[in-house]
């Protein structure tokens, strides 16, 4: 290649949690890595300009929609070297290199969660068009990169796993103030309310356990426009006191949420990475995470496992580590010395180096 490398982000996604957190942990250590590149960033309007060295242009269109291809299309300048798109609705009609990532194909292993046939059909054509366009493909996870090629085949690109970060301020989370509405102990959920979260199945093993422990459950997270877990949202209310959902907090109270728990579970029938887990042992928090998807590989010997699909399962992972404070002990060590293996930094150069290798690949008519 001759010239100054241009590389076009969409970071539309980059205020969200889950794939907003990695859009907004990579990008600024790419750019920073890549002083002789130009970058052009798609964006939201209002959403935080981080990235000094790059021209932000703002886009309107809802994700998903065909009016997102559109403006993809207007949005992005000609003759751009690459365009990186951190999930998997990338810009059909871009003619240039794709490089993208995928977190999950949720909506191809889980189909009886997406809701609708027409979300189905939206995930296959897009994961087509990824496997026929993209000159470069990450995945999170190995499990991830696995369930590419069992259900999209290969194409072009032959995906590599580079696994995500965990921010280096997890570490210090204790140091924050306890939660003022947290006076008694309590076990924590971070993530969505939807239903492959599983949180119905968490409530069933709580209910079951609330008699013997002095708990609460709290559940961190915000609650999905179109796909929230409605029956998880009646459960809770019934149960009464006991079980709290705060909906979206800010970053420091996520993170103080977390790190005053005396547990974290998560029961998930499906993840692609899983990074609550992960940061909640930085925190130096014990996990119950299930054996599903991604967990046990992300998870390794760091945590106690679960069948999500067995309520008493769960109930019996929460009750084997809180009447255990050896066990406690053993997970927080484990935990620290597991997330240790998981680095932003290293993240951004295994990316980027992905990147280049794209570059070098030769264009498709």
């Amino acid at each position: 290649m001759n010239g100054v490398t241009h590389l076009v982000v969409d970071a539309r996604m980059a205020g969200d949690a889950g794939i907003g957190t990695y859009v907004s942990q990579l990008l600024p250590r790419i750019v920073a890595r890549r002083p002789g590149w130009r970058f052009t960033i798609l964006s939201r309007p209002g959403s935080p300009r981080r990235v000094e060295r790059a021209e932000y242009r703002d886009c309107t269109a809802p994700i998903y929609t065909i009016g997102e291809q559109v403006e993809l299309l207007a949005k992005t300048p000609r003759g751009a070297d690459l365009f990186w798109s951190p999930h998997y609705n990338i810009p059909l009609a871009h003619r240039g290199p794709l490089f993208v990532t995928i977190h999950d194909l949720a909506h191809l292993t889980l189909p009886e969660f997406t809701g609708s046939t027409l979300k189905q059909l939206y995930a296959r054509t897009m994961f087509g068009a990824v496997r026929r366009k993209a000159s470069g493909i990450v995945c999170d996870s190995d499990y991830t990169r696995q369930e590419y090629a069992r259900l999209v085949g290969g194409g072009r690109a032959e995906p590599r796993t580079i696994h995500c970060g965990v921010d280096e301020s997890w570490s210090r989370a204790g140091e924050l103030p306890r939660p003022a509405s947290r006076p008694r102990p309590y076990i924590v959920y971070v993530g969505s309310v939807k239903p492959h979260k599983n949180l119905v199945a968490l409530l069933a093993a709580f209910a079951s356990l609330s008699p013997e422990i002095p708990h609460d459950l709290v559940v961190v997270g915000r609650r999905a426009r179109m796909t929230t877990d409605a029956a998880a949202l009646r459960e809770a209310e019934r149960m009464g006191s006991r079980v709290a959902i705060t909906g979206e907090l800010a970053f420091d109270d996520v993170r103080a949420h977390v790190a005053h728990a005396d547990l974290l579970v998560m029961p998930s029938l499906f993840e692609g990475f899983g990074l609550p887990p992960l940061e909640a042992m930085a925190a130096g928090v014990p996990c119950v995470v299930s054996n599903a998807a991604s967990l046990p590989e992300v998870c390794g010997d760091a945590a106690e496992y679960c069948d999500p699909r067995d309520a008493a399962s769960i109930a019996a992972a929460i009750r084997r580590v809180l009447g255990d404070p050896a066990r406690q002990a053993e997970l927080r060590e484990r935990g620290r010395a597991r997330t240790a293996l998981f680095d932003w930094d290293r993240c951004a150069e295994s990316t980027l180096a992905a990147m280049e290798q794209a570059l070098d690949t030769p264009r498709r008519a």
